[in-house]
């Protein structure tokens, strides 16, 4: 039975968004909600960027005292690939492999890397064989990607349940608007990427990613201004503040006199960005008609961080010819009376659209991202291990050896008995030497200890250098190490090679691996630079290992 209360966590990019929902008889109820940023100087920092996430969601869920700890992330961007596909009728296991099998040369991550989920895409068919094949919407997720969710969520004290994708967030947020057999196009404008999906009523038809945002909005406003004052060049702040506050310039008749800035020129550097945008919607549209039919598009929902950019919206109808609704993210919900900052809420309504859909898809689930042996590890290992053959056999032999053991312990108790009493005989004439022997017993039990303190205090070298070989990735070529036993310090640096993921992420992983041994207190990445000459990306590196006293 599903529990009451569930998160909702969007912790893609910059954010660290939780939002808790609370299923009542009739309806769902937003009990609690927080939104936090991580730092623009720790963007291409890891694992600071992760380890500051981490922070920032249990500081969230403090200051709000928030007590559920379960969760459901979102997962979108270049490391989720959708696609629908069809199959014949196979088990699940048959199934999974069969998608492998078809996905393999289509991923845009390393295969070995996939993790995958489906969903029934509508009803069973023949195909041209007269053979019946089922229609699958299939989700496909990068593993290292996943792993970093987890562990974020982990050192925050939340266990995650689910990991879905965005289409399927998008799904349950605006359900109301998705029936009958009419096409929407929810339009996900996140910061640094956009969503695109096609739904026939609740089915997910169709969904591409693009990566453009509305990061690429404000970089535009940073390009050079040049007017009768003279030039003008916008800091990010500055131009993410205008962007917020005033929008796009769309109708320079109507957008506001800024002081010192060109607003025609403003104009036409940002223009190129948004065309850009819409073009990439309009390519995905064209795309879809191609594929599926010259279907009629009722209405693109725009939602996401980036939708709330005035007069955006107005923008993408005009340019697309399609009605652009910005719709309310909270239609299926109700606030909780008790809910703080009700009113800023509304304000980032379409900001929490995705961390909201992922609550939601607890109560209505879909497909789920997170490996089995992480959401199921108990059910997993009893399979394994389980066999009802097995099991007997391993029931029999250990209710035989206990029995034996308690026989044979049972005798030796007797045996034990009997000597005892003899040797209390014997001793009863020798008391008067009991204080000498107990002295010399704690004499040579101080002499013990004290080198017994000098073993432990020194270092188990083999077990260091085992934990650091078990942590080292292949990518990992280790060139320089130091070991300074005085000072617990283990000083090392090499090369790490981009082998089927990025380097940054490679090392970041191996430093957080390296970090969790038992051995090591502290573990810290000194420097990083990215060095040429070699036939993948790399990276020169440095890191400093605090050793612990055993």
């Amino acid at each position: 039975m599903a529990q009451k209360s569930i998160l909702g966590l969007d912790l893609r990019v910059r954010s660290v968004k939780v939002i808790e929902i609370t299923r009542e008889p009739k309806e769902f109820v937003v009990s609690a909600w927080g939104m936090e940023e991580v730092p623009m100087e720790l963007m291409e920092k890891h694992p600071e960027k992760e380890i500051a996430q981490g922070r920032l969601l249990a500081h969230i869920l403090k200051s709000k005292s928030i007590k559920t700890r379960n969760a459901v992330a979102v997962m979108g961007g270049q490391d989720v690939y959708i696609t629908q596909i069809s199959t014949p009728k196979l088990s699940k296991a048959e199934t999974l492999e069969a998608i492998k099998w078809r996905l393999q040369e289509e991923l845009p991550f390393p295969a070995e890397h996939a993790v995958i989920d489906y969903v029934a895409a509508g009803k069973a068919f023949k195909n041209k064989e007269n053979e019946e094949e089922i229609p699958l919407i299939v989700v496909a997720a990068n593993r290292p990607v996943i792993d970093g969710l987890v562990s974020i969520a982990k050192s925050a004290g939340v266990r995650l349940v689910s990991i879905v994708p965005i289409p399927m967030c998008l799904k349950h947020v605006f359900s109301q608007q998705f029936v009958g057999e009419e096409m929407i196009c929810p339009v996900y404008l996140g910061r640094l990427t956009t969503n695109i999906s096609f739904f026939k009523g609740p089915s997910l038809i169709f969904s591409r990613e693009v990566p453009l945002g509305g990061e690429d909005i404000t970089k535009a406003m940073t390009s050079v201004l040049v007017s009768e004052e003279g030039r003008l060049e916008l800091k990010y702040d500055e131009a993410e503040k205008i962007k917020l506050e005033y929008g796009v310039p769309v109708d320079l008749e109507n957008y506001p006199k800024l002081k010192e800035i060109p607003t025609a020129h403003l104009q036409a550097v940002v223009r190129p960005a948004l065309e850009k945008i819409s073009g990439e919607i309009m390519r995905t549209i064209e795309y879809y008609r191609n594929q599926m039919g010259d279907t009629p598009i009722t209405k693109i929902i725009l939602t996401g961080g980036s939708a709330q950019t005035p007069h955006l919206a107005e923008f993408l109808g005009e340019t697309l010819g399609i009605p652009i609704d910005v719709a309310s993210t909270f239609a299926r919900t109700k606030m909780s009376f008790k809910l703080q900052d009700q009113e800023k809420l509304q304000k980032h309504t379409s900001q929490m659209s995705a961390a909201l859909g992922a609550a939601l898809d607890y109560f209505e689930p879909d497909v789920n991202l997170l490996p089995e042996e992480i959401r199921e590890k108990w059910k997993v290992l009893a399979r394994k291990h389980a066999r009802p053959q097995e099991a007997g056999i391993l029931f029999a032999v250990t209710l035989l050896l206990l029995y034996s053991g308690l026989y044979l312990y049972s005798a030796s108790l007797k045996n034990q008995v009997t000597s005892i009493q003899s040797q209390i005989d014997v001793l009863k004439p020798k008391l008067s030497r009991l204080e000498e022997i107990e002295q010399a017993v704690r004499e040579e039990e101080g002499r013990a200890g004290i080198f017994k303190r000098i073993e432990l205090d020194r270092l188990k070298i083999p077990i260091v250098f085992k934990e650091l070989s078990d942590s080292l990735p292949p990518e990992v070529l280790i060139e320089r190490l130091n070991l300074v036993e005085s000072s617990r310090t283990l000083d090392f640096g090499g090369i790490v090679f981009g082998k089927g993921d990025t380097p940054e992420n490679i090392l970041s992983r191996f430093v957080l691996t390296l970090a969790k041994q038992p051995s090591f207190e502290k573990v810290d990445l000194i420097s990083a630079t990215k060095v040429g000459g070699y036939l993948y990306d790399a990276f020169s590196f440095q890191v400093q290992a605090k050793i612990k006293k055993i």
